[in-house]
């Protein structure tokens, strides 16, 4: 209660050895009529709160946490509960700290955390998330309020990063919050007015090479479809993004680098794939799988996350023929952005409208 935005002042009786008629008083003042509104609903018991520290509970509420995903501005991968188990099993060091908020006994908000003993913070759970954020209905901002509340009073030392200003957790602050550093951008390309309107908007290099690349690939059989989990469910996904991330990247892919990222898309990638949360676009070389590019779906964006292609197709700009697709992708489902999500790397400069910043919350 003395949390509330609105809370100007709570005062406590004394206690007794029996509860008190009256146990305190509590003044809400503020500009905002529907701020003290939903204050009352939090005040009055209407979004109780509490906890999950069990793999087996935070399992138990995942139907309904997909489900409250689907009116969520969050992102389908990074704030499903696939994900977040993924990264509860691969992580040692860390325990499960889930805190739900229910509404007439229907579940309204999910804020997915971790306890990392190593670090000894409460945090998001991976850290392969780009946009992380409480899991509320759309314009829910009472739900997504009770779940920051929560967090700031049970878990003193919280580090919240990769955060958008626009997240819902962020929004529902008053005033609201902004992220602070460390921050990264996020290059996007907003294809809302569609695909011919964004390419015109490209320099005539650009369109001119990527009609090039193009050509080429088609003159050499190469080509870009999306998988679909119903004809390619029994591809070996993982294996085969990790080898050729090796191919692309080699000792410098991260998942090379990190057994524990390794790991994560060995148990993330096949539930996302088959959850249609993540679109993988294939680069296929007649009957041959030479390339991977893996896409996330927001509420409104697709956003690529990460790709791989073999070494001996590099010469046909596999990247550019599989970004293109996924683009085009987006554009014909009536999206409104195309994100790159972390990092300002020059090549999705040449693809992009604009830059966003994702940070910490303080």
């Amino acid at each position: 209660i003395e949390g509330l935005t609105s809370a100007r002042s709570v005062t406590w009786n004394e206690q007794t050895c029996a509860a008190p008629t009256v146990a305190g008083i509590a003044t809400l003042i503020h500009s905002d009529r529907k701020l003290i509104e939903e204050d009352l609903e939090v005040l009055t018991g209407g979004l109780p709160c509490t906890v999950l520290t069990d793999r087996a509970d935070v399992l138990s509420i995942a139907p309904a946490w997909s489900d409250l995903l689907e009116r969520s501005s969050c992102n389908r991968a990074f704030g499903g509960p696939s994900w977040y188990l993924a990264a509860l099993d691969v992580q040692p060091d860390v325990e499960p700290r889930v805190l739900v908020t229910y509404r007439d006994g229907v579940l309204v908000g999910v804020r997915a955390l971790v306890w990392d003993r190593e670090k000894g913070v409460t945090r998001f759970a991976s850290d392969l998330s780009d946009f992380n954020d409480a899991v509320v209905a759309l314009n829910d901002l009472a739900a997504a309020r009770r779940l920051m509340a929560a967090a700031r009073a049970r878990f003193p030392a919280l580090d919240l990063r990769c955060v958008r200003s626009d997240a819902a957790c962020a929004l529902s602050a008053r005033p609201t919050i902004v992220p602070i550093d460390p921050k990264i951008p996020c290059p996007f390309a907003d294809i809302a007015t569609g695909y011919e309107t964004w390419l015109t908007s490209r320099a005539g290099s650009f369109r001119s090479d990527l009609g090039r690349v193009e050509r080429r690939a088609a003159a050499h059989g190469l080509r870009v479809e999306r998988l679909d989990p119903a004809r390619h469910g029994g591809l070996e996904l993982p294996a085969l993004f990790l080898m050729l991330q090796r191919q692309r990247f080699g000792d410098g892919s991260l998942f090379a680098r990190n057994p524990v990222a390794a790991a994560f898309v060995e148990r993330a990638l096949p539930a996302a794939f088959q959850d249609r949360a993540a679109l993988v676009f294939g680069l296929w070389s007649r009957d041959n799988l030479v390339g991977l590019n893996i896409c996330m779906v927001g509420s409104d964006s697709l956003g690529y996350w990460n790709a791989g292609f073999h070494a001996d197709y590099a010469g046909f700009s596999p990247g550019t023929l599989m970004v293109h697709a996924a683009l085009r992708e987006a554009c014909d489902r009536g999206l409104a952005e195309f994100d790159f999500l972390r990092g300002r790397e020059a090549y999705k400069m040449k693809w992009c409208t604009g830059i966003r910043e994702i940070g910490r919350l303080p």
